[in-house]
This record gives C-alpha cells, sequence and structure tokens, in this order.
C-alpha cells in the first residue's frame, strides 16, 4: 500500500497541472502576437508596394505629358504654342511640371505680340506659367539637403547604421544620420536620382558599404519622385530587415 504522497510530490502534480494549462495559452498568446504583427507589416509593405506603382504610373504619365508639350512649344503656329503654355501651367498647377523648360517658356514671350488677340493670350497664358511654376518651385525648396541617409528597420541595425555612417564622413561624404523605417526592403538598396548623382559619391558608397558585408547594392531611380523639380546628389540606403552589421 502507497503510503501519503509528500508535500514535494503534490507540488509537482500541481505543477503539472498548472502547465497543461498555462503553457497552450502562453504559446497561443505568442503566437497570435506573431500573426498580428507579420500582418500589420504585411499591410504596410503592401501599402508601400501600391504607393510606388501609383508613382511610377504618375510618373509615365508626365514623360507623357512632357512628350506632347515639347512639340507645341516648339511649333510656328500661335495657337499651338499657346496650347502648349496652357498644358505647362496645369502641369505646375499639379506640382507636375518640368520646370527645366521655363526658359523655353519665357523665350515665347518675344514671339508673342499683345496687339494681336492670339499673342494678347499668349501673353496672358505666359503670365499665368510662371506664376504656377514659381509655385510648384517652392515646393521644391522644401526638400531634404543633399548627402546621404541610411534606414533600417531592426533596432539591432542601428549602431552598425552609424558605423557606416562614421565611415562614410572619413570619405569625405555629407552624412545626413539614420532613421528606423517601418518596412524594409527585402535586399539593401541605394535610392538616388541619377540625374544629380555623382559617380565618385556613389563609388566611395558602394565601397563603405561593402566593408560591412553589404556586396552587390542594387541602385534604384528614384527620379518619378521629383515632379518637376531640379534632381539633387540625395542618396539614401535602405538596408534589408535581415542585413547583419559588423
Amino acid at each position: 500500500m502507497d503510503g501519503a504522497k509528500s508535500g514535494f510530490d503534490q507540488f509537482l502534480e500541481r505543477s503539472a497541472r498548472l502547465a497543461t494549462i498555462v503553457i497552450p495559452v502562453v504559446i497561443a498568446f505568442y503566437s497570435q502576437a506573431y500573426t498580428a504583427q507579420k500582418d500589420a507589416s504585411d499591410r504596410i509593405e503592401k501599402r508601400l508596394e501600391r504607393q510606388d506603382r501609383a508613382e511610377a504610373l504618375r510618373s509615365d504619365q508626365e514623360q507623357k505629358n512632357v512628350a506632347l508639350l515639347l512639340p507645341l512649344l516648339k511649333s510656328s503656329d500661335a495657337n499651338e504654342r499657346l496650347m502648349g503654355i496652357e498644358i505647362f501651367t496645369s502641369q505646375a498647377q499639379g506640382g507636375q511640371a518640368p520646370l527645366y523648360l521655363q526658359s523655353t517658356i519665357e523665350r515665347l514671350k518675344a514671339l508673342a505680340s499683345p496687339q494681336t488677340p492670339a499673342g494678347a493670350a499668349t501673353q496672358a497664358a505666359l503670365t499665368k506659367a510662371t506664376q504656377a511654376a514659381a509655385q510648384q518651385q517652392l515646393t521644391c525648396g522644401n526638400t531634404m539637403p543633399e548627402g546621404i541617409y541610411l534606414h533600417y528597420q531592426d533596432k539591432a541595425q542601428k549602431a552598425g547604421a552609424q558605423r557606416i555612417g562614421a565611415e562614410l564622413k572619413q570619405q569625405s561624404l555629407t552624412f545626413r544620420g539614420v532613421q528606423q523605417v517601418d518596412v524594409a526592403p527585402r535586399q539593401t538598396e541605394i535610392r538616388y536620382y541619377p540625374a544629380g548623382a555623382k559617380q565618385e559619391d556613389l563609388q566611395k558608397l558602394a565601397t563603405t558599404l561593402a566593408k560591412y558585408g553589404l556586396t552587390d547594392v542594387p541602385r534604384k531611380d528614384i527620379s518619378y519622385l521629383l515632379h518637376g523639380c531640379p534632381p539633387r546628389a540625395i542618396y539614401e540606403v535602405w538596408m534589408a530587415a535581415d542585413a547583419s552589421i559588423p
């Protein structure tokens, strides 16, 4: 006949029964938390992808607008030139006019005689175009300063990103700091404006990143974000979420 269970045996039995209840609850809690976090991350990534597609589509539309605009502005027909000026004004009001065509539009003033109905209409349209372009130019002046920006997602990457920044400064490059983002790309990228970039800067940046294990980093053209503003020497390094930086 078994003797009475000791207090320790009873404690073990109670602990075992408690474990059968607590452990599944804990597992379920962390599983739900992980799923919720992953779903949130997926939603953010999909939203960013939609934004990229929308920006790319807008960029394509801008290029089509430019293709339409140039022949009109260069036309020998006053009415076609007037139409081109009005299209430019409409684009500028939407923040998407190619501002590099301002000088071309300004030269049209010499071809528009205010003594004729078409000339007077052209002069009035030119005034509106100049005002709209000036307003768009103000938005261009609010862009971030030229230099290199490092973006990371995992807080564990922050110290490594700062070390890369210090190395960039030693290479006589302008380093603007690091920033944590909600979603990082699957592969580390350099996002930049090719028309405003300096090849020596890109080479130094690539060489420095390689020292920290970030090799063969692809470059992504983000000129579609300019919306008619002049390109600048801005380089954004977006580190992959799983990038390990020594």
